[in-house]
């Protein structure tokens, strides 16, 4: 951010009203810029936007050194505050460093700057009416990544390419924070760290059962863990990922094909082949395709990102929605290969084929895929952000 301090009076014919603008930049830059005209104090303002900001780290300077402090708070829309931490000067500037963290739309932000040692903020020499114009550019990463059952990645957008998996039999990806890292996991639990995703290790060899194999990955908020899914319904947790329960226990009418952590990271879902879903920690149960006679199996679910409802997808391309807006299907077309995942998106899901194709319903802009594209193997997971 570049704020813009003036001194002096008569320098503006009418001051600005305080308030906040937002724009969506095509390539997906979210500006927000605020302006408001003060007389002398703290200053203060508080202004409402939903521009969903996503994660990163914002950084806010002044042009001016005024011999005094800055700090901003940004609340989210579930409640959480991000405050800004003092960084080291800009330009002999006051600067501050915000790190942006969830998916929450970013609801309301506050600006405040105060003088050392007294209530007037002061711009040169003396007691100033100034005007105080600035603007924040985040960016929103938006883009998708998928993986083969060799371990190769392919990336779209925002996500980058990082790698790949050095054995095959790769049953899932699940990405950092940000688009600079991944985890990919084979059937048997191995889990291959690569970009700036850590590595927390995986499975040793005689830990599953016979028959059963891991299904899904699925990483923690902070991206500083992950949770390991496997077909008879046991999870596996790494780094910071907390344990919320699993299947281990019951007898399961199809084995578990997909799982999926809530947009708060505090639980997770899981799903069978026949669209059980199954919920721990504060995943919430919605309903389910578990009664129902399905044309195909499911092989994916994604929950909403308010956390109050999931999208199940299954390999003819059907969406069953519950407690979710229906954002669209590919039921009733014809595939070149069967959907084997889907991935939550911008405002709705990506639902991928073996043959790498890609069918985006959401606002998220779509960047291609590898469908036409025969020198691939069969494609098994993916992941996005936006």
């Amino acid at each position: 951010m570049a704020f813009a301090l003036v001194a002096g009076c008569g320098l503006f014919a009418a001051p600005p009203a305080s308030g906040l603008l937002v724009h969506q930049a095509v390539d997906g830059l979210v500006q927000i810029h605020w302006f408001f005209g003060v007389d002398t104090g703290t200053m203060d303002g508080t202004y409402a936007t939903s521009s969903q900001l996503g994660r990163g780290t914002l950084h806010i300077s002044t042009s001016a050194n005024f011999g005094g402090s800055i700090n901003t708070v940004l609340v989210r829309s579930d409640g959480m505050r991000m405050t800004g931490r003092e960084a080291p000067d800009v330009n002999g500037f006051p600067n501050l460093v915000v790190n942006l963290t969830g998916t929450a739309d970013i609801e309301s932000a506050s600006l405040t700057l105060t003088q050392v040692g007294g209530t007037h903020l002061q711009v040169g020499s003396g007691d100033a009416v100034f005007h105080l114009q600035g603007s924040i550019d985040v960016r929103r990463w938006l883009g998708y990544a998928m993986v083969d059952v060799d371990g190769n990645v392919s990336a779209f957008g925002s996500m980058g390419h990082l790698g790949r998996a050095p054995s095959g039999s790769v049953a899932g990806v699940a990405r950092t924070p940000d688009p600079k890292g991944y985890w990919i996991v084979n059937r048997t639990g191995q889990v291959y760290a690569l970009g700036d995703a850590r590595p927390h290790g995986g499975l040793r060899s005689n830990t599953l059962t016979r028959g059963e194999n891991v299904t899904s990955i699925a990483s923690t908020q902070t991206g500083d863990g992950y949770w390991l899914f496997t077909t008879s319904g046991r999870v596996f947790t790494f780094g910071d990922a907390t344990p919320y329960g699993d299947l281990h226990n019951r007898r399961l009418a199809a084995p578990i094909v997909g799982a999926a952590a809530t947009t708060t990271g505090k639980g997770y879902y899981m799903v069978g082949a026949d669209g059980g879903v199954f919920t721990f920690g504060d995943a919430q149960f919605h309903g389910s395709t578990g009664a129902m006679k399905l044309n195909q199996p499911v092989v994916g679910i994604v929950p909403t990102k308010s956390n109050n409802g999931y999208w199940l997808v299954a390999a003819d391309g059907g969406v069953f929605s519950f407690n979710a807006p229906f954002r669209g299907s590919m039921g009733a077309a014809h595939l070149n290969r069967p959907i084997v995942t889907m991935a939550a998106y911008a405002d709705g899901y990506l639902m991928v084929g073996s043959d790498g194709g890609v069918f985006d319903f959401s606002e998220g802009a779509f960047f291609g895929s590898l469908s036409g594209s025969p020198t691939h193997a069969n494609v098994v997971g993916a992941t996005a952000i936006g």
